[in-house]
């Protein structure tokens, strides 16, 4: 979920992020990575998150704080990070991945005949992780996919995110980041039909399908196919002109195609309001 948050942020969608940081609040309000997404929340939007502090630690409390009560008023949020009582975040499974990783791609940095020898013993320790791992655990396979991908291992990124994908609260999400590895690994064409895929998904609301719609026209921008992308960019910044550096990406991808955009009508169903975004659509609220 800590993973979630990231991808949320990364996404521009700000209001998921701060519904899964107000709901991890809630829940593990002592953990030192939740609130450390809390502060980084508050320093973009001004957001007050000591409210689920303070409803965790009245069940410390004896007796009832009268409204009145100096003590009734929730203090300051500053974290401490050298507080030897203040036990230490379980290692993730992902982050385990990922630390193994970076160490053996350091070794091989240092001396190339080791490549082949460190690449074997990767391969193997991957080999493991997916016997141990259940298919159904889309928790992990999402944690793994973003640990391969910060490791550049996209193929391996790709697949774990697949499998999270079945998971249809985190199809969206592993979806889009499909798409940004394969566009990574310079293939345009899976990278659309990635996002087209969570375009198309029953659960998506407005700001995934606007998220994604950037996505697809950014898709389109790297494979030179500019009035493709334009007509992506100028249906998010319709929605929301703020959306990222969509401004600058509408005014760019002009330029190079010029006024009156023509390109092929099958992407008129891609621009059109879904039937899931119609139907969730009471659940967002702007930013």
């Amino acid at each position: 979920e800590i993973a979630e948050v990231g991808f949320y942020l990364e996404q521009g969608l700000d209001e998921e992020a701060r519904d899964l940081v107000q709901s991890l609040l809630e829940n593990h309000s002592d953990h030192p990575e939740v609130l450390a997404l809390a502060v980084r929340l508050e320093s973009v939007d001004g957001t007050d998150y000591d409210s689920a502090e303070t409803s965790a630690e009245e069940d410390w409390q004896s007796e009832p704080v009268r409204a009145d009560s100096p003590s009734a008023a929730p203090a300051a949020y500053s974290p401490s990070y050298d507080d030897e009582a203040e036990p230490e975040p379980e290692m993730q499974l992902g982050d385990l991945v990922l630390d193994i990783g970076s160490d053996l791609q350091a070794a091989a940095a240092e001396d190339a005949d080791l490549q082949v020898s460190l690449d074997d013993v990767f391969n193997e320790f991957k080999k493991g992780v997916a016997e141990s791992v259940e298919d159904t655990d889309y928790a992990t396979h999402y944690d793994l996919g973003i640990a391969y991908k910060e490791m550049s291992l996209l193929d391996d990124a790709i697949r774990e995110f697949e499998l999270a994908a079945r998971d249809p609260s985190r199809a969206i999400g592993a979806l889009t980041m499909m798409g940004i590895c394969a566009l990574q690994n310079h293939d345009t064409e899976h990278a659309l039909a990635y996002f087209l895929r969570g375009l198309n998904a029953p659960n998506i609301i407005a700001r995934e399908a606007m998220a994604l719609r950037y996505e697809i026209g950014a898709a389109y921008e790297s494979d030179g196919r500019y009035g493709e992308a334009v007509k992506f960019y100028e249906k998010v910044n319709e929605w929301d002109a703020t959306f990222r550096d969509v401004r600058e990406r509408l005014s760019r991808g002009r330029e190079h195609v010029g006024a009156g955009v023509d390109v092929a009508n099958d992407l008129d169903q891609l621009l059109t309001e879904t039937e899931a975004e119609r139907a969730n659509r009471s659940k967002i609220s702007y930013v």
